[in-house]
């Protein structure tokens, strides 16, 4: 169960960090 609920935190903060990343991309170009 604790390792299954890490995993999907740390899927999910890839995911909001790759949408940030994406963000500021779109902002600089």
């Amino acid at each position: 169960m604790a390792d299954g609920n890490s995993l999907r935190g740390v899927n999910l903060m890839r995911v909001e960090s790759g949408r940030i990343v994406e963000a500021m991309g779109y902002v600089k170009g």
